[in-house]
């Protein structure tokens, strides 16, 4: 994310990260993460 110019906070990593958690697993899939990075 520092590479495209966001800043951001461990704890808004880690918010980010628990949404695109999909599944709740502790895992992020790359659909998840997709979805999350696109706004959808």
């Amino acid at each position: 994310m520092t590479n495209l110019g966001e800043k951001l906070t461990d704890e808004e990593v880690e918010e980010m990260m628990r949404e695109a958690d999909a599944d709740g697993d502790g895992l992020v899939s790359y659909e998840g993460f997709k979805r999350k990075m696109m706004g959808k």
